[in-house]
């Protein structure tokens, strides 16, 4: 009987246990489309996108698959997003995040098992490719590691027909006004830090996405890790504004749930016996 009426406090116990290693008011925003409404062109089709955010974390994620289009398709792309407006004209407010797989094809267009590189930079606003020159600021590179997490992920697959890109990132960097700050302070730029928004969205996001297809010639880096040249022969794009996030429930909320449930289910059960 002694160890049957202990469980509920030792449940409970690890229930407490538990609570206190949770992230507190952590939310995940989940935005997910077929493409549709995308403009397609000699960069591919885009048939799926799939981006998360955890506010707690500062974990974002971004998946794509695009289709062959004429024969080509993508070999990277550009993106911004935003907590809702159409990201364009948006300036030195948002990260703006360069994805090369271009070393990561064989010629005959399969994945050859090399790692893409990213990079990130302050976003000028501008309907073109050039942030990355215009103003400048480098935020994060997997080539130098500046604010790079090990634990970042970037990946590609598939061949001609189809291919799929992917990043999960620690952008905590880069939804730091006072990181971002020292960056454009380093560079010289003028930079006002209460205008940043930062990498991350909420119920409500915004998209800019350019897939590109390089053409055959490789994107150059300077000797810190960023762009020099991103060529960008075709493009295929999404863009939109206000596009309706979902929560994703979190497991360890969920876990915390079942195991409150199962205290108490144990605990009238005892009272009944004792009855």
């Amino acid at each position: 009987m002694k160890n049957k009426s202990s469980f509920p406090s030792l449940a409970a116990s690890a229930l407490l246990a538990l609570s206190a290693t949770l992230p507190a008011h952590a939310t995940t925003y989940l935005y997910s489309s077929n493409g549709a409404g995308s403009v397609n062109g000699g960069a591919g089709n885009i048939t799926a996108i799939t981006t998360t955010y955890d506010d707690v974390a500062h974990t974002l994620t971004w998946s794509t698959t695009l289709t062959s289009e004429s024969g080509t398709i993508a070999d990277g792309f550009w993106l911004v997003l935003s907590d809702g407006p159409n990201p364009k004209g948006l300036s030195d407010q948002l990260p703006i995040y360069y994805f090369d797989a271009t070393n990561s094809f064989d010629p005959a267009g399969n994945y050859n098992g090399l790692t893409p590189t990213l990079t990130a930079y302050g976003y000028n606003g501008l309907n073109a490719n050039s942030s990355y020159l215009d103003p400048g600021v480098g935020l994060m590179s997997s080539i130098s590691g500046v604010a790079w997490n090990s634990n970042n992920q970037l990946t590609a697959s598939g061949s001609l027909t189809s291919r799929t890109f992917s990043f999960s990132l620690d952008v905590s960097n880069l939804d730091s006004s006072l990181f971002v700050n020292s960056r454009y302070a380093a560079a010289g730029v003028p930079f006002d830090p209460a205008n940043w928004e930062g990498a991350g969205y909420d119920s409500s996001i915004g998209i800019w996405y350019h897939a590109t297809e390089s053409g055959g010639a490789d994107p150059i880096y300077n000797s810190e890790g960023f762009l020099k040249d991103f060529p960008a022969k075709s493009q295929s794009y999404y863009d939109i504004s206000d596009g309706t996030t979902t929560v994703v429930p979190e497991p360890s909320s969920a876990w915390l749930v079942a195991l409150a449930g199962l205290v108490l289910v144990h605990r009238r059960r005892s009272l009944l016996n004792r009855a």
